[in-house]
């Protein structure tokens, strides 16, 4: 059975954007908090989509946010283009 979505929004995040940074993240967590998502869940939403968004805006050439939110679910996609990493094992450590 497929899941039913009450709600599919997208942003755009562009490189290098510091002043607009944090603002996909920000509506996502307003819609959140409408829906009445408990705290738990709104907070760790909160977070990972902020630290996601800001690593794209750092270190991409920008990309999407895409959020799809059901009763039971919050799905985020996040999509960039950039230069990747050579060594992601080094990147790790």
């Amino acid at each position: 059975m497929a899941s039913i979505n009450l709600l599919h929004k997208e942003y755009v995040i562009e490189q290098g954007n510091f002043l607009k940074a944090g603002e996909a993240s920000s509506a996502i967590k307003q819609i959140l908090r409408q829906l009445g998502v408990s705290a738990g869940v709104l907070r760790r939403v909160s977070i990972a989509s902020y630290e996601a968004e800001l690593n794209m805006v750092i270190h991409s050439f920008g990309g999407t946010v895409s959020a799809d939110i059901s009763p039971h679910a919050v799905v985020l996609e996040f999509a960039d283009t950039g230069p990747g990493i050579e060594d992601v094992e080094l990147a790790m450590q």
